[in-house]
């Protein structure tokens, strides 16, 4: 309860006191309050991710246990299946460790003086091979030059990575994914753009919370955690991480940060 006194003397102060008091047992409270959901989410979402991968493995060696399948191709593919499925929980597993590093404030990051665009030249070129596969080209337009930054080489090359996949996952076939460096007022801008199905304007804001996964066949064995580790490195480096989508049409992750000089090259 708040002391309702209204006094200029000393019980007018301790009543100061005693309300100031209340008002940060009552923020730590809702602190407190938020947290416990956040944890209790997270522990229903995990279960959830987990239970279908294992309930079909379990439902597949129990098949193969019993005898009911005894043609060699058809056995081959339960055992295809069931190293799909195993592979999506190692990949689920992993991602989970990652993040919970990451989120971790005594985690440590070992950042250097680093070239951006070496960073996003490697990026592109080890996700070009996934881009032709699916019939979709990569383009690189930096006029930026060089870009000085003091960072984590291999945590932000993972965070590009992580957003050019994203783009080349959900690009149609003979499209391009492209990737914009530029520099204006010692602020870096780096953006990267796909023409895919886009995503829905109520869904924006929830696309870097834990386990949101667009519903799509593009993303079905996603585990919904790449762009929250993508969103606590960028967080760690300083770096706003933006994205706007026209549904049906195109989406722009962007990524904004300020450089340790100007334009070198």
């Amino acid at each position: 309860a708040r002391a309702q006194v209204r006094q200029d003397d000393e019980i007018g102060a301790l009543a100061g006191n005693i309300n100031k008091l209340f008002a940060q047992l009552s923020d730590i409270e809702e602190r407190r309050k938020n947290l416990d959901k956040i944890q209790q989410d997270f522990v229903s979402n995990v279960s959830h991710e987990l239970k279908t991968p294992i309930t079909v493995i379990k439902g597949s060696l129990e098949v193969l246990d019993e005898g009911l399948i005894d043609d060699p191709l058809e056995m081959r593919e339960y055992f295809h299946q069931m190293l799909s499925d195993a592979r999506h929980l190692e990949r689920l597993v992993n991602d989970l460790l990652e993040l919970s590093r990451l989120q971790n404030s005594n985690f440590e990051i070992y950042k250097t003086t680093l070239n951006v665009t070496d960073i996003v030249t490697e990026s592109v070129r080890s996700m070009q091979r996934i881009a032709e596969k699916k019939q979709v080209n990569i383009r690189f337009d930096n006029t930026a030059g060089v870009v000085l930054f003091c960072g984590d080489y291999g945590r932000l090359r993972q965070m590009f990575t992580i957003v050019l996949d994203n783009a080349i996952k959900f690009a149609p076939p003979r499209t391009d994914v492209t990737v914009n460096m530029s520099l204006e007022k010692r602020r870096c801008t780096l953006s990267v753009s796909d023409c895919g199905s886009g995503i829905l304007p109520e869904d924006i804001p929830y696309i870097f919370n834990r386990f949101y996964k667009k519903q799509s066949h593009q993303n079905e064995n996603g585990s919904g955690l790449g762009l929250p580790i993508a969103k606590q490195i960028a967080s760690r480096h300083d770096i706003e991480i933006t994205c706007k989508s026209n549904y049906c049409d195109r989406t722009i992750f962007t990524f904004l940060f300020t450089p340790e000089t100007g334009d070198e090259g």
